[in-house]
């Protein structure tokens, strides 16, 4: 007799018979009990009972896809689909259900299927080959309290790799389009697919040997949050589906007993395959959340799961049906859940809670224009940001967070594009960062931002600097915080202090390039040129699309008198910053002995870039030792405020050229700037 606990309900098409077969015989090959109806067209009333209560009894159901049920409107099979994705309102959320096949090449995206199926990871079976690694998957989701034996070939699962990405693609290969809940006991590489609301699939499997790390290495109080996945029916409201995410990062980074990866690390993984084994390895932590946004209107749906990374437990799981409104209060209720399921002391203090804008529509402008400021690299996209940021000012001027993001983006566009006038650009950046501190003088960002005008537009060290050690004060282990204290103590020639902030930023953000790029920076100021070289060469392999790190690993090899593989790294990312390159490719190219072409090099950068980037001309020039031109182009730089000029200090050619420290004109230069002189 048929065990109901091991059975599997094959749903399909009567045109899919013969790959729907080849699907049954493989199961019933593994061992595995399949409900296989060939009589579609019989019908009658006992049939029709006889199907309801295999749905109704079976332990896993496989409705098989394809362009036949694509191109069929009505069919019994609908039924079953209906039937089946009903039965999962009525099931634990403990246990896979639905297990979606397609046989060709039919995408998720637009296939004509229940909503339930489409949040689903499918697993392709092109005609219904079934290879013995999707029947050990079938296999584990019967029964989830057993360790499975690995196929051979488990690699090979005919299924295609999770995608771990927030948006739909036409292409039908792609992942799920929601982070589900993880909740068998074992999984196995490459397989590794749990039940999520009822029944969801993981687009992260578990690895079956979880990734090796030295006893207490990763500590058991440390969590990372994956970023959530958008759901909504039109695919649109990434935005917020990340700014849930980061929002959660930061409430959970303010709790001191828990170790928290900062937002860029977190997100390296966004569409990316790796496992779950993989992802708390690399960031160093036992727990993972993950999740998913639905909003509709004002409507909100938002599903979490916290999950164990050693062996895919799932620890906790909540689904919120709410109003837009109550965004922060999900917010908040995620964040103690997830203290409460980690066990996490907070030593007699209360729990930390979300910064509240009192206005929905102003939040959500408010979201996208920090969306925007991290997706845009052109000014055009920089200026959108803006004006969203100055929209959502205007509806809650009471919303701290708006204010300082817009101060800092003002700052950041005069640094990187010369606009102005300086005197508008840093009267607005001084008024929002003030308006920051003034909303809530106790968050860490408002003095940050502060800072930033304080030494970016008006070289007032002094008071750029009390701002940053309040801002340390207040949150000492926020990334962001600590790069910007480091950025201070690099332009004050502090390097020691400037090295210190930036290995304690690595370490809670492992994965963001640049800390190891400003890394690698102050181990070449100071004479670790092969520690140099290791870091720019880590840098690279988190970001290999950033030409300024083949720039930086270029130097270091000219420092140690390779300038022939110096060239060969230049030439290997020929778009690079242009300051970098204008610096560089005359000195490489002289230390070669081409000084013709040297020359060449540095009259063409003098009249493409003179007017833009007088420091860095500067720069050029002084690596040519050809002081006068080199001071007079610095010269243009400080009557233009060219905020290039407050990191001199630390310029790396000067590691080149040490004797400037002491040269009357540089230190002149350093007076006029308020820069201390040694």
């Amino acid at each position: 007799m048929t065990d109901p606990t091991r059975a599997v309900f094959l749903s399909y098409a009567s045109q899919d018979a013969a790959a729907a077969r080849r699907i049954c015989d493989a199961l019933r090959a593994g061992n595995i009990d399949v409900w296989f109806d060939q009589s579609e067209l019989r019908g009658g009333d006992a049939w029709d009972q006889q199907i309801r209560k295999q749905i109704h009894d079976c332990a896993l159901f496989i409705p098989v896809i394809s362009a036949t049920t694509q191109g069929r409107e009505e069919g019994y099979f609908r039924r079953e689909w209906k039937l089946a994705v009903e039965r999962t309102h009525d099931r634990s959320e403990r246990r896979a259900f639905l297990v979606p096949v397609a046989i060709d090449d039919t995408g998720d995206a637009e296939a004509d299927v229940p909503e339930a199926f489409r949040a689903l990871q499918w697993t392709r079976l092109p005609a219904g080959e079934t290879p013995p690694s999707f029947v050990t998957r079938i296999s584990q989701l019967l029964s989830p309290n057993q360790s499975p034996t690995p196929a051979p070939d488990q690699l090979s699962t005919g299924s295609a790799p999770s995608a771990h990405a927030p948006a739909p693609s036409a292409s039908a290969t792609r992942g799920p389009r929601l982070v589900p809940l993880l909740i068998a006991a074992f999984a196995l590489l490459g397989v590794g697919y749990f039940a999520l609301d009822k029944f969801v699939l993981s687009k992260h499997s578990v690895a079956s040997r979880p990734v090796a790390s030295a006893p207490g290495a990763i500590p058991e109080k440390s969590i990372a949050v994956l970023p959530f996945v958008d759901m909504s029916e039109k695919r649109d409201q990434e935005y917020f589906s990340d700014g849930l995410s980061e929002e959660l990062i930061d409430l959970l980074t303010k709790i001191p007993a828990l170790r928290v990866p900062a937002r860029t690390s977190s997100f390296y993984f966004k569409g990316k395959p790796d496992d779950i084994a993989t992802i708390a390895a690399r960031l160093h932590v036992a727990h993972l959340l993950e999740g998913s946004v639905r909003k509709s209107g004002n409507r909100l749906r938002v599903t979490a799961q916290l999950i164990r990374a050693d062996n895919g437990y799932h620890v906790w799981s909540e689904t919120y049906d709410r109003k837009w409104d109550d965004v922060f209060k999900v917010q908040d209720e995620i964040a103690a859940a997830v203290v409460k399921a980690l066990e996490v002391s907070l030593f007699g203090k209360p729990m930390p809670t979300s910064l509240k804008a009192s206005n929905s529509a102003a939040y959500s402008l408010y979201l996208q224009g920090r969306a925007a400021t991290r997706a845009s690299d052109t000014l055009a996209g920089e200026v959108r940001a803006i004006g969203l940021l100055e929209q959502a000012a205007k509806l809650d001027p009471g919303f701290a967070p708006t204010w300082a993001l817009l101060s800092r983006m003002r700052v950041s566009i005069y640094e990187d594009y010369k606009t102005g006038p300086l005197q508008k650009v840093r009267a607005d950046a001084f008024r929002e960062a003030q308006q920051a501190i003034t909303l809530d003088p106790g968050w860490a960002e408002g003095h940050v931002a502060m800072g930033r005008v304080l030494m970016n537009l008006d070289w007032n060290w002094s008071a750029a600097g009390q701002e940053m050690q309040t801002a340390l004060e207040l949150d000492g282990t926020n990334p962001d915080v600590l790069r910007n204290a480091h950025y201070l103590a690099r332009a004050l020639g502090r390097f020691a202090e400037s090295l210190r902030n930036i290995r304690a930023a690595a370490e809670r953000d492992p994965l963001f390039y640049y800390n190891f790029s400003s890394l690698g920076l102050g181990q070449f100021m100071t004479g670790h040129v092969a520690e140099a070289i290791a870091s720019y060469q880590k840098a690279q392999k988190l970001f290999p699309g950033d030409g300024t790190l083949h720039g930086n690993l270029s130097l270091a090899l000219l420092a140690q008198g390779q300038p022939a593989a110096a060239l060969t790294e230049l030439e290997r990312k020929p778009n690079l910053t242009r300051h970098i390159f204008l610096f560089l490719l005359p000195r490489v190219l002289e230390a070669l002995g081409r000084t013709q072409e040297a020359e060449h090099a540095r009259v063409d950068a003098e009249a493409k870039y003179g007017k833009s980037d007088p420091y860095e001309i500067g720069l050029m020039y002084m690596a040519h030792k050809d002081l006068v031109r080199a001071f007079a182009w610095w010269d243009r730089a400080f009557q233009q405020h060219d905020t290039d000029l407050v990191y001199i200090k630390m310029a790396p050619a000067f590691a080149l050229m040490p004797d400037l420290a002491v040269e009357p004109r540089f230190r002149a230069l350093l007076r006029k700037m308020n820069l201390p002189e040694t």
